[in-house]
């Protein structure tokens, strides 16, 4: 019988060979041990446990009874998955330490490799549909793409609002935290129950390990171009090295000047509290001087003068020791130098400014000094304030203020949105590799572009509203303090929140891996507009050889029907386009060509007539 080589149809391929199985056992494996994690370490609910477990026996039941062939490997996950659970939720011990983490992070990443590498790697190179619309998993309406929107729905939800429920995955990640920062991620109460400090670390691992394995299967799968390889190879080293890596070794040379700064801070405190004793001492008498009868006052004027100079003194001992407390203060502090405003929509806002780069209160005494305590919980063994980070706070504040303006305006001119939104942004980068399956359901729909144009640059205009009220606040002491706090919060918990990270990411599998990036993120509607209007981007189309056959429209994450541009061998000049070439890469005529050029000669018209109503007019 003959082997029928699906590569380039819309049907599954065909059967998987035994080093692809080995892989997707061992990845599925991590996964078990994964969800093991979850289910017996964190303290959530027993009854909560129960009905997770209950829930997959149940699906793999019904599976099992109705699709038996189609879903035989999910139903025995399922099943392996519910029984774990309920073995755990008896035992009820906490996974921790380097085997746990080797157990989930490294069986999914090298079982993953193993797989993609012998499911993607093997024969010639080139376009490889691999039953996108056929498979569960792919399709809109597969009810395997659908759990996956609710699991990574639900998993958002929980890092954001619940994250003592992550306990098990936040102590499996813990060694690798501990090795970068000399810090814990959590912590364990009288009664055993763990208790997450930082979930932050775990969710970056996690992001990181996707961007790095996905990513792997995005070069195998594209292996036939090399555009594909450098950029994807790109985004994997910002999300690694600068997104991932750097902050935290911020984090622990931050921590260990904060060590270094704790003797110069116990030598002031006591210094600190004679002076707050003396000036509560005085403003109390001060005070009782100013709402005392007239004939009473000359009998207190003597003691005022007298805690004055007190006062006067403590505090001109305190300030003589702020040179000392400067020079001594840490002086780093981990930041995402990838991101910047309006997408690090806080950074140019007045509450970061001070705290990277200082402002001395009025008595210039106060000191910062927040850490971790042995049990892993925030403490405070001095006084708050904003005395910023010296050079590496103005540094911080001078970047992000020179990419949001000159930076993005003249990388964009030369080299359209795509030098970030494909090559640098960790949000494009975690789209581009995990979204990678996902991108063909992005929505092409004249109607979600009308959407996509209101909704992405009414968050730009929000954003831009906001910090700008805050900015002139900042100065001017407008508005109500009732005010400004929900007005932040409101924006970070509707769009850096749930658009960003429960709707953005956790429906992938239903509505594209480009949704934040396309409908909501206003670093995409501002670098969007200059290169539409500014940039010397486009991608050139040659109508005479395209063939219609869809795959570059099928493949846009960003919903631009590609294919009718190329019908009329239109050059595509859309704020949208991330430039991610795989419309290009996938199209099996070489139609599509991303170029750079003069302003002058992007935008060619050469349909000859134009419809409107009922009129047709002839161009010329």
């Amino acid at each position: 019988m003959s082997q029928i080589d699906h590569s380039m149809s819309l049907t599954p391929p065909s059967r998987l060979n035994l080093p692809a199985r080995i892989g997707a056992l061992l990845a599925g494996g991590g996964i078990v041990a994964m969800a093991i994690a979850f289910l017996s370490a964190s303290p959530v609910s027993g009854w909560l446990v129960l009905g997770i477990s209950g829930v997959m026996l149940a699906t793999g039941g019904v599976l099992w009874t109705s699709k038996r062939n189609r879903y035989r490997n999910l139903i025995y996950v399922l099943f392996l998955t519910g029984v774990a659970g309920l073995v755990f939720l008896g035992v009820r011990i906490n996974l921790t330490g380097w085997a746990m983490f080797f157990l989930i992070f490294g069986l999914i990443s090298v079982g993953a490799v193993l797989y993609f590498y012998y499911t993607f790697g093997q024969g010639p190179a080139g376009i490889k549909n691999h039953g996108l619309f056929h498979s569960s998993a792919t399709r809109q309406a597969g009810t395997i793409s659908w759990m996956l929107a609710i699991a990574f729905t639900g998993f958002y939800v929980v890092l954001y609002w619940f994250p003592d429920q992550l306990f098990g995955l936040v102590a499996a990640a813990d060694p690798l935290y501990h090795t970068l920062t000399s810090k814990s991620s959590y912590w364990i109460d009288e009664n055993g129950l763990g208790h997450v400090t930082n979930q932050w670390f775990v969710y970056g691992l996690i992001y990181t390990v996707a961007v790095l394995v996905m990513g792997f299967r995005f070069i195998m799968r594209y292996r036939h171009s090399r555009y594909q390889i450098m950029r994807t190879l790109s985004v994997a080293f910002f999300q690694l090295v600068i997104a991932f890596l750097l902050p935290h070794f911020m984090e622990a040379l931050n921590r260990q000047q904060s060590e270094d700064f704790k003797p110069v801070v116990g030598n002031y405190l006591p210094v600190y509290n004679e002076y707050e004793k003396a000036k509560n001492d005085y403003f109390a008498a001060k005070g009782e001087f100013d709402n005392a009868p007239e004939d009473q006052k000359p009998a207190l004027e003597e003691n005022l003068n007298a805690l004055s100079i007190i006062y006067r003194a403590e505090k001109d001992t305190a300030q003589n020791m702020q040179e000392e407390l400067l020079a001594n203060r840490p002086t780093a502090t981990p930041h995402y130098f990838s991101y910047f405003w309006p997408l690090d929509y806080d950074i140019l806002q007045p509450q970061m400014i001070e705290y990277y780069t200082g402002s001395a209160p009025f008595d210039s005494v106060h000191v910062p000094y927040v850490y971790f305590d042995d049990e892993g919980q925030i403490s405070s063994a001095g006084i708050s304030t904003s005395s910023g980070f010296g050079g590496y706070g103005l540094t911080v504040i001078l970047i992000a203020l020179f990419m949001s303006t000159v930076g993005a305006a003249a990388l964009t001119y030369f080299f359209g949105k795509r030098w970030y939104c494909s090559w640098v942004c960790g949000c494009g980068g975690l789209a581009e590799t995990a979204g990678d399956p996902f991108r063909h359901q992005s929505d092409k729909s004249l109607k979600a572009w009308r959407i996509e144009r209101i909704s992405i640059h009414s968050v730009l205009v929000l954003i831009t509203l906001v910090t700008a009220l805050l900015l002139i606040d900042w100065k001017a002491h407008f508005l109500p303090e009732g005010f400004k706090g929900p007005m932040k919060s409101g924006y970070g918990f509707l769009i850096g929140s749930m658009f960003a990270g429960v709707v953005g990411t956790g429906f992938y599998p239903i509505l594209g891996s480009r949704v934040w990036c396309r409908f909501g993120c206003p670093q995409a509607a501002v670098l969007g507009i200059f290169q539409k209007y500014f940039s010397r981007f486009r991608i050139t189309t040659n109508g005479g050889q395209c063939i219609s056959c869809g795959n570059c429209s099928t493949y846009c994450e960003m919903g631009i029907d590609v294919k009718a541009y190329a019908q009329r061998g239109q050059n595509i000049v859309r704020a949208s386009c991330v430039g991610c070439g795989v419309c290009s890469s996938v199209c099996p005529r070489g139609v599509l060509n991303l170029e750079n050029g003069p302003l002058g000669d992007r935008i060619n018209d050469l349909e000859p007539l134009s419809f409107s109503g009922e009129e047709v007019k002839l161009k010329m």
